[in-house]
């Protein structure tokens, strides 16, 4: 009897061993990566080694099998290289090391991380070739490589990803022809600018239209589009007067204290909050509301329609796109214990469904030097919510947003997990839909991104040429 109980002692030991070194694996490639960094802000102070699993460490995300998915290390001043352990994290689909001082080569072994989303190495002071491997990622929708030191060609494995919704190589060492199969057809110049590539001859213009003397049954076709309120506004047919939107930008107000940066680029906000304010042409951005066609939701332009598109969201803004929906709570019952809860105090009033502008800045404006990590979350909340509701999806006729996405903010690491973006580009679609009422006349939603994509896809728009640009490419 005692044999049996030794070898179901030992057995079971010898399973938890066995379940502890399978759980620790990536824990023991994120350390190699570590130990590989400098790391001055202590950042990865908390990576311990002997922890079951890394799904505790800071700026690490799991999915519910505690397996590794995300490492958003951006902007967080680490110096050092790439490990080729990174890819033993079979399930990692979101690697952000952006805006860093990391150098070397890009590990090849980065091409086993088939479930990868999304590949942002830009802005450090990488080497050598851009890895073949990365064709095997065929779920890979973002890769940015820009502002390196990479040399060499683009490899043509790259062609081959399908998936591949954004891609910049600009400003590094890269020299050959620029491929122009696969989803390389749909990336315009400025994704591969700065560097010695070699761009495909332009194709011929297409042959004039042969001119032909109008029908009846055509004049009836464009008089049908001309009283169409929905696509061509019937002031154009009435010779009326031209009507120039109103509408606003709530910009927070206030400096952003670096010390909040961490967390914003935590919680996916961390582009939007370096956006720069500045007065919006309303003559440009009624001109092209004139033109929305609200049953198609695009522009009908003369050479074409058109419309913005979730890969604008992200190219201009960079915010994330997919993900769990923006919903919110609509009913908060007891909106001063929340408040109380995520953001340490609470407007004077007994009941209220949003917050002021004015309230968020007089109370958030100044961050107290002793100030811990959870004192820090606080303004990070306010900050975000201000950017949702005065610059994101911002409501024309009111000064103040609504508490309904503060329920979202209560832990940052989720946060992310939303798609932001698709809830901003819904919330300024229904703008322009609201704006065929010839009566309307203040127009909200997030019109700095109208803006920057119009100048960006519509670039005869500009009045000056822009330098190389880096995220988020509204501040151009």
């Amino acid at each position: 009897m005692e044999r049996l109980i030794s070898v179901c002692l030992w057995l079971i030991l010898a399973l938890h061993l066995v379940l502890r070194v399978a759980g620790n694996a990536e824990g023991d490639a994120l350390n190699a990566l570590k130990n590989n960094l400098a790391d001055p802000n202590n950042l990865l102070q908390d990576w311990d080694p002997t922890d079951i699993n890394p799904c505790q460490w800071y700026n690490i995300t799991c999915n519910r099998e505690n397996s590794v998915t995300r490492i958003d290390l951006g902007n967080a001043k680490l110096s050092g290289k790439l490990v080729p352990d990174l890819g033993l994290l079979s399930n990692l689909q979101y690697l952000e090391l952006y805006s860093n001082n990391i150098s070397g080569e890009i590990p090849k072994e980065i091409g086993n991380l088939t479930n990868l989303v999304s590949l942002d190495l830009y802005l450090n002071v990488l080497t050598g070739h851009i890895p073949a491997t990365l064709g095997n990622l065929k779920k890979l929708r973002f890769l940015r490589l820009n502002n390196n030191s990479l040399t060499g060609q683009i490899p043509m494995a790259l062609t081959t990803i399908d998936t591949l919704q954004v891609l910049d190589v600009s400003n590094n060492q890269l020299e050959g022809d620029i491929p122009v199969n696969g989803s390389f057809s749909l990336f315009q110049p400025i994704s591969f600018s700065n560097n010695g590539l070699n761009y495909p001859p332009l194709a011929p213009p297409p042959p004039p239209m042969p001119s032909t003397a109008s029908t009846s049954s055509d004049l009836k076709q464009m008089s049908s589009l001309i009283n169409n309120n929905n696509h061509i506004p019937s002031t154009i047919n009435e010779m009326g007067p031209y009507r120039i939107l109103r509408g606003r930008v709530n910009s927070v107000g206030f400096l952003l204290d670096e010390r909040l940066m961490s967390y914003l680029e935590l919680a996916g906000f961390g582009s939007a909050a370096l956006i720069w304010t500045f007065d919006l042409p309303y003559d440009l951005i009624s001109a092209l509301v004139e033109q929305w066609c609200q049953k198609t939701h695009t522009f009908h332009l003369p050479c074409r329609e058109c419309t913005i598109t979730l890969e604008d969201v992200t190219l201009q803004l960079r915010l994330p796109i997919d993900g769990n929906a923006v919903t919110g709570v609509s009913s908060i019952f007891r909106p001063a214990a929340l408040c109380y809860d995520l953001l340490g105090r609470s407007p004077s009033e007994e009941k209220f469904t949003s917050l002021r502008f004015s309230w968020l800045k007089a109370n958030f404006e100044y961050l107290p030097s002793t100030a811990n990590e959870w004192v820090v979350m606080q303004p990070v909340r306010a900050y975000i919510v201000h950017l949702i509701g005065g610059l994101l999806m911002l409501d024309a006729n009111d000064n103040t947003i609504y508490l309904m996405y503060l329920p979202l903010l209560s832990n940052l690491h989720n946060t992310r997990s939303y798609s932001w973006g698709s809830a901003m580009l819904a919330i300024l679609y229904s703008e322009f839909c609201r704006m065929t009422y010839p009566s309307s006349m203040d127009i909200g939603g997030c019109l700095i991104l109208l803006q920057s994509w119009a100048l960006y896809r519509m670039s005869f728009l500009a009045s000056i040429s822009h330098q190389s640009y880096v995220f988020p490419l509204v501040n151009r």
